[in-house]
């Protein structure tokens, strides 16, 4: 499901790494298409998939190119700070 907090499902059922790593490669995509060549930042929650969802969005951003600032656990709010 997409909402305004992003893709949102249960893990291992709708949402899976491999599906998190292609999202994140066609962002990554999307910004080198666009001409951004800035870091993208990544944050997680704390929740115990948290750590693999995470790889497995780093591992999609550098599958296509994009430099990744690894934040770890973090508010979003604080997240959005980090951006730009």
């Amino acid at each position: 499901m997409v909402s305004v907090s992003g893709f949102r499902g249960r893990v291992g059922d709708a949402l899976t790494p491999e599906l998190v790593a292609g999202l994140a490669a066609c962002y990554g995509a999307f910004l080198r298409e666009e001409g951004d060549e800035g870091p993208v930042v990544v944050g997680r929650d704390s929740r115990t998939s948290g750590p693999m969802l995470m790889r497995a969005a780093v591992a999609g951003l550098l599958s296509v190119g994009c430099r990744v600032v690894e934040l770890g656990v973090v508010p979003t709010p604080t997240l959005m700070l980090a951006v730009r």
